[in-house]
Parts: structure tokens; C-alpha cells; sequence
């Protein structure tokens, strides 16, 4: 794989107008290092989870779904080391994971953690096969997460500011009704909303879409 290859791979992934299969053409790239035979990309959520943004292969879903607050990825995103292991069947780290992996098919695993400024995820591999690793291998790969986070951090600020606009839309229509109903303006609409969503405790974005869904402010 010659670095020109690699240039023009990651350049054509980020003019991708589609973040997900921008982040599936830097798994498929990263998967060329070793013999991997599944791949993901998981992100760091803000209650600590980790969610599966792009993957190639099905097993890495399964292997991603099974590592509950301990793993490879968990250990990549909190340490910030790259997590490797050539052979999980005399890997004695993450407690079950690595048997319910082998379990699947996977023998071998490596983690790369995703940051920008903020740790935001990480850059999944799996094979079927004992893998070696050369560090070349890792700086390698750590060049694909660079790029895999920069996509990342695209696609997060992008359903960030989808979920905003939807959030807006909906006070909006609820504004539009009790304008109309009340004979409000929009800023007393609005204050009105959040006093009842204070009283009664609710969130105000429920509180929205119960009026607009049922027409009762309650």
C-alpha cells in the first residue's frame, strides 16, 4: 500500500457527502494493515457508552455490541493507548470479552482511540487469523484515526445540529399554537412553555410534541 494510495483513499473519503461511508472507506483502509477481516468505528457517547457509527463485516457489530463498559475500545478511548492483542486465546485482559469474541470467530483485535481536541471514539479491527504488529503497523494506523476522527467529529457536530434544528421545529410549532390560541406573542408563547414544563417538571421539548401531538398544555 503506497502512501500516494493512501493520500487519494482518505482524500476521496472526506469529499464523501455521507459521513458514514466516509468512515467505512478508512475502516476498509486501516483493514489493508494486517490481515483484519472486520472492522468498526464506535463513538464515545456523553453517558460513556460507546455507539457503533460504521462498521464493515457484522461480527465487529457483535464484538462492539458485546463489550460492555470493558474491552479494547473502552480501554483505546480511556487510556489512549492503542489496544492490540495477536491472540485472544492467551489474553488474559477484559474479563469474558475476549471468549465470547473468540467465540464469533475473532482471534485478534486492535483498538486505535479517535480524538480531536475531545476524546471522540475508536477505530475498531478484527480477524479471524494470530495477527503480528510492527509498530510501523500502529503509526500507521494512527494516521488512519487521525483522518477517522476528523470525520467523526464531522458527523457528531452534524446530528448535533439535525437534533437542534429538530428541537427548534418542534417549540416552534408549539409556539404557533398557543399563539393562535392565546392570542400571544412568540416570546410569551415561549415563556409560557417553559413555565409549565418548570411546574410540572417535564421537559420542554415532550411538553412541545404532547401539545402539538394532542393540543393539551400538560
Amino acid at each position: 500500500m503506497s502512501t500516494r494510495e493512501i493520500a487519494e483513499t482518505l482524500r476521496s473519503a472526506a469529499s464523501s457527502p455521507f459521513s458514514e461511508e466516509a468512515l467505512q472507506a478508512v475502516i476498509r483502509l486501516a483493514m489493508r494493515t494486517g490481515d483484519w477481516t472486520a472492522g468498526s468505528i464506535t463513538s464515545l457517547t456523553p453517558t460513556g457508552s460507546m455507539r457503533i457509527v460504521a462498521h464493515i463485516d457484522d461480527r465487529a457489530i457483535a464484538c462492539d455490541r458485546i463489550e460492555v463498559g470493558r474491552g479494547p475500545a473502552y480501554d483505546a478511548v480511556h487510556d489512549g493507548s492503542v489496544q492490540f492483542s495477536g491472540d485472544l486465546r492467551e489474553d488474559g485482559r477484559w474479563g469474558t470479552w475476549p471468549t465470547s469474541a473468540f467465540a464469533m470467530g475473532i482471534v485478534s483485535t486492535l483498538s486505535v482511540r479517535l480524538y480531536t481536541a475531545d476524546t471522540l471514539g475508536a477505530l475498531n479491527l478484527y480477524s479471524g487469523q494470530e495477527q503480528g504488529a510492527e509498530r510501523d503497523v500502529f503509526d500507521c494506523l494512527e494516521v488512519f484515526g487521525a483522518h477517522a476522527s476528523m470525520v467523526l467529529a464531522h458527523f457528531t457536530a452534524d446530528q448535533q445540529l439535525q437534533k437542534a434544528i429538530h428541537v427548534g421545529n418542534l417549540v416552534g410549532q408549539a409556539q404557533g399554537i398557543l399563539i393562535q390560541r392565546y392570542q400571544l406573542t412568540a416570546d410569551s408563547a415561549l415563556a409560557l412553555l417553559r413555565a409549565v414544563s418548570e411546574q410540572n417538571n417535564d421537559d420542554i421539548v415532550e411538553l412541545a410534541m404532547n401539545l402539538i401531538a394532542t393540543g393539551e398544555l400538560n
